[in-house]
């Protein structure tokens, strides 16, 4: 039913209130607050992703579909660490190489299961989906976090950049990115990002940083 004919008088209130919200938010100067450094500070650490050997290594391992290949991958954090991570290959047209989406978990969460990422599977697009750190997956940390609880993960080192939890998140999950980079069936020009919650925020910040995501 288009309740908007029933009660015109009611839609025009409502659009003539979205107007006024609109105009408000418009009017918004928001002033920025990156530091003078943080260009810089990115730079420099996306040098290091790129520049130091990721050390992967790969198992294929079970597949409850038809055509689709699965690898545990472990691959080294910045730090050291093992980062633990899945690949899902959905079998490519011949010739051709597969569009890749990397999915993060939300807080707590984990990489998942195959059956977890069929719907990008069934569309003939190829998964990596990384545990963050201290979660709900496999993967620790090299790096002792200073903070609170041990569900204060947010706060971890925060007094000191590079011994931030997510600058090492972050740049694990840029790691991700050069590990898709470097497969020989992932087509290079084709890398989406794909997140809720906490890995929402990874993946603005990865569409940010990394010009390979498309």
């Amino acid at each position: 039913m288009d309740l908007s004919r029933r009660f015109p008088a009611a839609r025009g209130r409502c659009m003539r209130r979205l107007n006024e919200q609109l105009a408000e938010l418009e009017k918004l100067a928001v002033p920025l607050t990156a530091r003078p450094d943080f260009q810089a500070f990115w730079q420099a650490a996306l040098a290091r992703v790129k520049n130091e050997p990721l050390g992967a290594q790969y198992r294929e391992g079970a597949s409850p579909f038809p055509g689709v290949r699965a690898f545990d991958v472990v691959f080294l954090g910045l730090d050291g660490t093992p980062v633990h991570a899945r690949l899902l290959l959905p079998t490519a047209q011949p010739g051709g190489k597969l569009p890749c989406v990397l999915r993060f978990h939300g807080s707590s969460g984990s990489r998942g299961t195959v059956a977890d990422h069929a719907a990008w599977l069934l569309s003939g697009t190829a998964v990596l989906a990384m545990d963050y750190r201290m979660q709900g997956g496999q993967t620790g940390s090299n790096t002792g976090f200073t903070g609170g609880p041990v569900y204060d993960e947010f706060v971890f080192g925060v007094a000191e950049p590079t011994s931030f939890y997510f600058y090492h998140v972050i740049t694990d999950a840029l790691r991700l990115i050069e590990l898709a980079l470097a497969h020989e069936e992932i087509d290079p020009r084709r890398l989406a990002v794909e997140g809720a919650s906490q890995g929402g925020g990874t993946s603005l910040t990865l569409a940010a940083l990394h010009p390979a995501v498309s």
